[in-house]
């Protein structure tokens, strides 16, 4: 197949919709070096979506990735270690490495309340390498993160939660960032974070017990930002949310996607058109210039 702009009929067999899960241009981690492509990022929080679930890998992403955020503001990768997460501007790419230290070295990571989503990922003229039915998730869990003391991001929540059991030493936790310029702690409980990308927002987050219940935390816990300066990165202890936080934010869920399908190749591929004829079938146009394309 020439390697030129082709223009292409596709039909897909019960796809109601095409939704690009994974479009030219996401971020792949790749802890060896990063070199990250991101097209969309926001200043506002990276969990705060409506429509947020988690993709969990089952071979389409890098080994070390467990989840992916899907919905969210910003490419949100979960992996055992750390999370990682890509913000931009219009020149410029930051990439942050959230991590725990002191932490459990091998957390519990699990998805929440399994979803009725269905996710494809059609990537390249291999089909030994294609992925479909892959399981989407509306949340996901630390657990075990410390001791009695798990971080999880619960379906409907616009953030996650520290969930602290009865017994836990809450003073354990610890937050490190990786990736930032400078990062301060404002009074309302935001970390403003100054990258290569301009400024961002990221809340702290609200501890809860093991019934979703605020817990108000002493004055002893309120938290503190440190820089590491050798290490290039800086320390929260104590990383939640300060005072008399305020309860969780809830959303209304919007209305669930059901399929979803990731049809690429190694090149550059665009969609012109698509329509659904009565039997669900979609028929897709548009332009290739992959030589591989399914």
């Amino acid at each position: 197949m020439s390697t030129g702009s082709l223009l292409i009929g596709l039909m897909v067999i019960l796809l109601p919709l095409l939704v690009p899960v994974l479009p030219t241009g996401s971020v792949l981690v790749d802890y060896s070096g990063f070199s990250p492509r991101v097209k969309y990022a926001a200043t506002a929080s990276p969990w705060h979506s409506i429509a947020t679930s988690f993709v969990e890998n089952v071979g389409q992403f890098p080994m070390d990735v467990r989840f992916r955020l899907l919905g969210g503001e910003r490419n949100v990768w979960f992996a055992e270690d750390a999370i990682w997460m890509t913000l931009i501007d219009s020149h410029q790419v930051a990439v942050l490495r959230l991590s725990f230290p002191g932490a459990n070295p091998h957390p519990r990571l699990e998805g929440i309340e399994r979803l009725a989503t269905s996710v494809h990922y059609f990537h390249g003229d291999d089909p030994t390498q294609w992925r479909t039915k892959v399981p989407v998730w509306g949340g996901v869990r630390y657990g075990e993160l410390y001791p009695g003391i798990d971080l999880e991001w619960q379906h409907g929540h616009t953030e996650p939660q520290w969930v602290i059991h009865p017994g836990a030493d809450a003073h354990r936790v610890r937050l490190r960032i990786e990736g930032a310029e400078d990062i301060a702690l404002a009074e309302d409980g935001m970390l403003h974070v100054r990258t290569v990308a301009g400024e961002h927002i990221l809340p702290l987050w609200q501890a809860v017990d093991g019934h979703g219940t605020e817990r108000m935390l002493p004055a002893s816990l309120s938290p503190r930002v440190e820089e590491k300066q050798r290490a290039r990165a800086y320390e929260i202890s104590h990383p939640f949310t300060p005072g008399a936080s305020f309860p969780t934010t809830m959303v209304q869920p919007a209305p669930a996607l059901r399929y979803a399908t990731l049809l690429r190749g190694g090149n550059d591929d665009w969609g012109l058109g698509i329509a659904v004829d009565a039997q669900g079938a979609a028929y897709v146009t548009g332009l290739t210039a992959s030589p591989d394309f399914p």
